[in-house]
């Protein structure tokens, strides 16, 4: 029996594996920083959209407090800048003859 000490190509083999095994890692880092740069992107957009809505709801506070400073408020009646406003309503319901709910009585 003949013994196999031929080692000619046993490097081509080494460095065709050392070569995949390197792409295989390159392409794992390349999706992870793809993934890096939206997850970024989409917390940007977040941090817009969330300021976006605080500047807002401060603006709605604002402008909110300046009408109830000018504003007053009764059931029936309410003033604005000093001129008063007078609310008659009206609500009844009627089944078969029969008044449920009349607010001017």
């Amino acid at each position: 029996m003949k013994s196999l000490n031929n080692e000619d190509g046993m490097i081509l083999l080494v460095v065709m594996l050392l070569l995949v095994i390197g792409t295989i890692v390159g392409m794992i880092a390349i999706n992870s920083s793809t993934v890096e740069v939206q997850i970024s992107g989409n917390t940007r957009k977040a941090s817009s959209a969330f300021a976006g809505a605080e500047a807002g709801a401060d603006l709605a506070a604002v402008i909110i407090a300046e009408t109830q400073a000018n504003v007053t408020w009764s059931p029936t009646s309410f003033t604005i800048d000093g001129s008063p406003f007078s609310l008659h309503t009206s609500l009844s319901a009627e089944i078969g003859g029969l008044t449920l709910l009349d607010s001017d009585t």
